[in-house]
Order: structure tokens, then sequence, then C-alpha cells
């Protein structure tokens, strides 16, 4: 199923309930989209909405950023300096994907191909041509 939507900056409420409703079986979310569209802010976002106190950012430099504990945990990865898969599997990527717990993936281009198409979503975000504006594209 697709989903598509062009929102306001602040309407993104709308596609974060529209991916927490799902993350209880499609709990890998990969997220792609030029950089500064929006991609850390979506799952800052996420976070909040799921009751996470921890102050989301980019892993850009860490690789992987775990948020909450427990059954309220959710991981954030950005792939954009990984070079190879290897590199991702060398870093725990098994373990992060096989976990329960939701992983959003920024720059997934690397690893989409080894995830089990019946646990992701795929959202594709973009500047619309308002620049308070953002189009997603949500495949479930």
């Amino acid at each position: 199923m697709v989903h598509t939507l062009e929102l306001q900056n602040n309407q993104i409420q709308q596609v974060v309930e529209l991916i927490c409703k799902t993350l209880p079986t499609r709990n890998i979310v990969l997220l792609y989209g030029d950089l500064g569209v929006g991609k850390t802010t979506l799952v800052k976002v996420i976070c909040k909405y799921l009751g996470i106190q921890d102050n989301a950012s980019s892993p850009s430099f860490g690789l992987v950023n775990e948020y909450g504990s427990g059954a309220n945990k959710l991981y954030h990865i950005d792939l954009y300096r990984i070079r190879s898969v290897e590199e991702f599997w060398d870093i725990g990527g098994v373990e992060l994907l096989e976990s329960n717990a939701p992983c959003f993936i920024e720059w997934p281009e690397l690893v989409q191909d080894y995830i089990d198409v019946h646990r992701k979503i795929e959202v594709y975000i973009a500047y619309a041509a308002d620049e308070n504006k953002r189009r997603y594209s949500i495949y479930m």
C-alpha cells in the first residue's frame, strides 16, 4: 500500500501516526531523501509521539543512536558514511535489524535489499514547491 501526502511542515503528525500504527509488525523504517529534507526531524517527532524522553539527534557521526529503554526502545541509524554492507554488519547491523525495537535507517540504499519486505516501511521525503511543505511517499 502506498500513501502520498503533501503537507505543511507543521502537519508532520499525520505521517507519524501513519507510521506508528504499523510499528508493531513493520518495525524497520527506511528513510530516503536529500540532505536537510527532514529525515531526522521525522524521527524526533516519532520519539515524542512514542513517549521517548531522550533528545533525538542525527546519528551521522556515531552511526547509531539508541533512544528510550526496554520495550520502549528505538534505534536511529545513519548510513551516509558507510561504504559497504559489510561495514554495516561489522557495527552490529544484524543485531539491530533482528531486535524487536523499531529501527529508523537514514540513507538505507546499501541495506535495503537485505530487509524483509514484510517488516519494512519505506518513506520517501521530498521538498515541495512551497518551502514550508514536504511530499511524503510511504510504502507499507
